[in-house]
């Protein structure tokens, strides 16, 4: 059924709209911005729950280089200075601002990246609207959101060195767009635009290594769409020179896989590359994820016939063809260096980024040509597709939680030994593997007020209680002191409960743990553990989370007592144990 068909059916007396329509306007709006808005809020409100400004694996590495910069110099060679196999110069002026200007709270590189999806989002909105601009463009670009904001990539959510791991794919996607629009258009080349195009390849390559594929992407797309050579001649000589820029004194990293082992074993090869493009199944089955990504595979060879043939000509067109590439040879790159780790490595969450542009594209090409004289077919086939693939991401968002809230419960504690001091290092290994760097890290930290040590929370150690802070009575904040054992591995003390600010009406961030004598010796926070026995129990309790971990040094005293740090700055009591 065609537009003009629709419009003759008879009207409705509300507002003179006929039943279908309003059935489309009403699908559009669910599935174009309510649905996706539940995985844009969740996400941001998790991380914001989790947050903690400590660093993490290879941000302390951040910690070393801003603390090794003396003059401009220093600064210029830093920012160039390999990262792994990367050069991270733009990912590091964030990080820099963050410690110099925020004192390292972590807080603006996890907005940077949420901003940054938010920019990649808008991209794939434009992308989407060229390829429908009818109701079925807001559900493709809710679609684009649903993927860009998906929990299963929770990793480069979580972790603010991970600012680098979305700018790559967003300045990247838009070096590629620009690019199209720079040169493909019917009208005269357009330089301007093709020196920002220019701008954002140079910070795609200066974000993570596999940037400047974005450059050989969208000459190779160029070229099947038979672009001007001179147009792709410019383009691929300032790919080149990027390139050569990057490489000025760069070294190879010790324990990647090389070339041999794909020439060796390329079947493995091919089933690393398809379970990377497959991965947002990952929960679902190594075979299962392998098939998804094998069908993304064919689905962008035909894509790239399709341009072979003139059938698409339009920058947005090339633009979803040239990403399609971007994200192939981007896997086939990671491949080749990772194979050496097996197969599952390509379900790390910090992949799902890519793979979600990937798939971003892939709806945002192939849908619109759905029945495409039939826009009603287009329009249903579009709906159905985005419920379905809404459905398969809602899964994915409530599987990825335990990994992430496993991840920030270990942050949060690591967190709490480095401020109190207590002997207990197995958390430790999970923010790094090397305790002496590690060490030396935190005392950078320290010395300068910077992360997790700006809030001075680490002075109250040793202090009497009720000189941190005045105390309140007990009917302040409601709570339990459940559990008290030894650490594993340590002389430290390790507690469990709950606790909930009445005034406040929430749960509590932050424990304070004294000796019988009232001495601060320990601290602790949000556990993520589910308390839904709390919630059955306590009728005030309405949330789910309400559940604190604890690490205490040993006392001299056989008793201890947690506290809770209430919002209005006082101090509740919430339990006593007896000590092990």
């Amino acid at each position: 059924m065609s537009l003009a068909q629709l419009k003759s059916l008879p009207q409705t007396a509300i507002g003179g709209l006929n039943p279908i329509r309003i059935v489309v306007v009403a699908a559009a709006l669910v599935l174009g911005v309510l649905a996706p808005s539940y995985f844009v809020l969740n996400s941001i409100r998790a991380v914001a729950g989790a947050y903690s400004p400590t660093p993490f694996f290879d941000q302390w590495g951040v910690v070393f280089d801003y603390a090794s910069i003396d003059s401009v110099g220093d600064f210029l060679a830093v920012l160039f200075r390999q990262s792994n196999e990367h050069r991270i110069l733009f990912p590091r002026l964030i990080f820099f601002t963050d410690l110099y200007v925020f004192r390292g709270g972590n807080v603006l590189n996890l907005a940077s990246t949420f901003a940054v999806q938010a920019a990649s989002l808008a991209l794939l909105a434009r992308l989407a609207w060229d390829a429908d601009r009818k109701a079925a463009s807001l559900i493709l670009a809710g679609l684009a959101a649903a993927l860009m904001f998906s929990f299963g990539q929770w990793e480069n959510f979580l972790w603010g060195f991970q600012v680098q791991f979305v700018l790559v794919y967003a300045a990247g996607a838009g070096s590629i767009y620009l690019f199209y629009r720079a040169f493909a258009g019917d009208g005269r080349p357009d330089y301007r635009t093709w020196a920002a195009s220019l701008l954002l390849l140079v910070v795609s390559a200066f974000s993570m290594a596999n940037g400047v594929i974005a450059g050989a992407a969208a000459v190779a797309v160029g070229l099947l769409a038979r672009l001007p050579a001179r147009a792709l001649g410019l383009h691929a000589a300032a790919t080149g020179l990027v390139l050569a820029i990057y490489l000025i004194g760069y070294q190879g990293v010790p324990g990647h896989s090389k070339l041999d082992a794909v020439l060796t074993t390329p079947l493995l090869f091919a089933e690393y590359v398809a379970t990377y493009l497959g991965n947002l199944a990952r929960f679902h089955g190594l075979p299962e994820s392998q098939a998804l990504g094998a069908v993304g595979l064919i689905l962008a060879l035909a894509a790239a016939a399709r341009v072979a043939l003139g059938r698409d000509k339009s920058p947005e067109r090339l633009a979803l063809v040239g990403v399609m590439a971007f994200i192939i040879a981007t896997a086939m790159v990671t491949g080749a260096g990772r194979l050496g780790f097996g197969l599952l490595q390509a379900f790390s969450s910090r992949y799902l980024t890519p793979t979600s542009w990937f798939w971003a594209v892939q709806a945002i090409f192939w849908l619109p040509l759905i029945a495409a004289r039939l826009r009603l077919a287009n329009f249903a086939a579009t709906a159905a597709v985005a419920l379905a693939a809404l459905v398969f991401l809602y899964d994915l968002q409530v599987d990825s939680r335990p990994d992430f809230y496993h991840r920030a419960t270990q942050t949060r504690a690591a967190s709490d030994i480095l401020l109190t001091g207590a002997n207990d290092p197995e958390p430790l290994l999970m923010i790094h593997w090397d305790m002496s760097l590690l060490d030396k890290g935190a005392g950078i930290l320290r010395d300068r007020r910077l992360s997790l040590y700006r809030e001075g929370a680490h002075l109250w150690v040793g202090r009497r209680i009720d000189q941190v802070a005045t105390l309140a009575g007990r009917e302040a904040c409601l709570g339990a002191f459940d559990v008290l054992e030894t650490a594993p591995k340590g002389a430290a003390l390790r507690g469990l409960g709950w606790a909930w600010d009445v005034a406040d009406d929430r749960p509590v961030d932050r424990i304070v743990v004294t000796d019988g004598g009232g001495v601060v010796i320990g601290l602790g926070g949000a556990s993520f553990m589910p308390r839904g026995d709390v919630m059955d129990a306590v009728d005030v309790v309405d949330e789910e989370l309400v559940g604190w971990s604890a690490v205490i040094r040993r006392p001299k005293q056989p008793e201890i007592v947690a506290y809770a740090a209430l919002r209005d700055g006082r101090m509740c009591e919430i339990g006593r144990k007896a000590v092990p």
